[in-house]
């Protein structure tokens, strides 16, 4: 029987032959990058916001993970983001509840979705402090 992409992706961690970060660039990334994608989707089902955004800005496996939507934005770093995956990859059973943990990482990252107003009056507010 033949293994499915998922159980080939687990044996190919478990056997740690994990060669640059993964889901960026390793051999499982179109694999990682299509969970991804279905894991977006789900989640503007879950919010019932059609307008959500996600996009990498990066440069050779460095750089961030920009979210947007009609009411805002967010980012975070694009390394622990491969980090994480990798974990929800190891943790993961069933490519279901891969793709589970990814909605729910996407999820908090939505929650943290600022308006593009209110995300300029805190930076305004930190820089303000450190001059302090």
């Amino acid at each position: 029987m033949e293994k499915t992409m998922f159980e080939a992706m687990k044996e190919y961690l478990k056997n740690d032959e994990l060669d640059g970060q993964f889901g960026y660039d390793d051999k499982f990334s179109d694999y990682v990058n299509d969970i991804y994608c279905q894991a977006s989707e789900k989640l503007c089902e879950i919010t019932g916001d059609s307008s959500i955004y996600i996009e990498p800005s990066i440069q050779c496996g460095c750089g961030g993970v920009f979210m947007s939507t009609d009411h805002g934005s967010t980012n975070w770093d694009f390394e622990s983001e491969c980090d994480t995956l990798l974990e929800f990859a190891e943790d993961a059973d069933t490519e279901e509840e891969f793709k589970n943990y990814i909605v729910n990482f996407l999820q908090g990252k939505y929650e943290d979705v600022m308006p593009e107003d209110e995300e300029e009056e805190d930076e305004e507010d930190e820089d303000m402090e450190e001059e302090i």
